[in-house]
């Protein structure tokens, strides 16, 4: 530890250095690639209550494990379906990048059913405003999207003999919009550049201390 902070006294420069690098690197590159964007201003969300009409012993059946149609073979099944029919990227801009798994992974963190009463559920998708986004898109295909999945899920219950999904209401809450310009983006990666710099900066520091101590 005294190595560590000998080192940090005398070399604190390449912290700084780093900083600088890291956020004027951060903030160039998103000067000249983004402008400014029409955002959520807070999480969007639709709901959908559905009552599913089923035997006694499907209730039985049903009641120990919740709805099958979130498991993540049920989920690539409905990304597949509907790849044609909506564009993700818009839900999440990073969609590109993710591998398939990633992509059910978002889903699976995105779209939930949850279990009102023994044979009511309520479907819900949510899109985050943290998340990169195309705001008119997004608000005029979530709720398409989550009906799409109701109907995707009376699909697969009436493929198993489970029982027939009867949607009871809809709800959507989508916050206002807000307005970010480049401004604000470019200060904002430029920040997270010199956290990360500094973060560098202090491992570099760290292993140069390690080296003096097993110099002697």
């Amino acid at each position: 530890m005294n190595n560590f902070l000998t080192v940090l006294k005398k070399k604190f420069w390449i912290v700084i250095a780093l900083m600088l690098v890291c956020a004027l690197g951060l903030g160039a590159e998103k000067y000249f690639t983004v402008t400014s964007s029409v955002r959520l201003s807070g999480d969007a969300f639709v709901q959908c209550l559905a009552r599913l009409e089923t035997s006694a012993d499907n209730r039985i059946m049903l009641e120990p494990r919740g709805f099958f149609v979130t498991s993540p073979m049920e989920l690539y099944s409905f990304l597949n379906a509907s790849a044609n029919h909506f564009d993700f990227g818009k839900f999440n801009g990073n969609w590109a990048k993710m591998t398939e798994l990633e992509k059910i992974f978002w889903l699976g963190g995105h779209i939930s059913v949850d279990r009102f009463e023994y044979n009511i559920y309520i479907f819900s998708f949510r899109v985050g405003a943290d998340e990169p986004h195309d705001y008119n898109y997004v608000t005029e295909n979530m709720p398409r999207l989550l009906d799409n999945f109701v109907d995707f899920a009376q699909t697969e219950c009436s493929k198993v003999g489970i029982g027939e999904l009867v949607t009871i209401e809809r709800a959507t809450l989508i916050p206002q919009s807000i307005t970010v310009t480049r401004r604000q983006l470019v200060f904002k990666y430029m920040t997270i550049g010199a956290v990360l710099g500094a973060i560098a900066g202090l491992i570099v520091l760290f292993g140069l201390s390690l080296r003096k101590s097993d110099n002697g």
